[in-house]
């Protein structure tokens, strides 16, 4: 697959609503846009040693699934189909995912910027999780 360079951008428009040679050519800029996104993402995706389709894919669980499946490990309940299912919803709910909310309205208050940049991995190697997943 060849190489694309990302050079052109979205556009955003002055107005919309109006058919006009400008718009026409402004849609026309996004379509390419978009396009050489997308061959970026399958020039990542075809990177990947597993065996799943780029439509089929959701969201970085699914590549996660893939190479889960590469290893040969399958699901926990199709290894164990009687594995209590009040266990696995413990262990869901202590990965529940993050929120924001606001609980001061209207006044300037200090805040702390966190970001947990790949906490699913992180956490799974820092706990040493994988012999759990492969356990049988």
């Amino acid at each position: 697959m060849r190489s694309v360079p990302l050079e052109l951008r979205k556009q955003h428009p002055a107005r919309h609503g109006a058919v006009t040679e400008e718009f026409i050519e402004r849609n026309r800029r996004d379509v390419q846009a978009i396009s050489g996104l997308t061959l970026k993402l399958l020039e990542e995706f075809v990177k990947h040693p597993i065996v799943l389709q780029a439509t089929q894919v959701y969201s970085p669980a699914s590549i996660g699934k893939g190479y889960l499946r590469a290893m040969g490990i399958d699901p926990i309940l199709e290894r164990q189909p009687s594995f209590p299912k009040e266990y696995l919803g413990y262990a869901q709910s202590s990965f529940f995912g993050g929120r924001t909310s606001v609980h001061i309205r209207k006044v300037v208050c200090p805040v702390v910027y966190t970001d947990f940049l790949s906490m699913y991995p992180t956490v799974n190697a820092l706990m040493s999780l994988c012999r759990f997943v492969t356990a049988g």
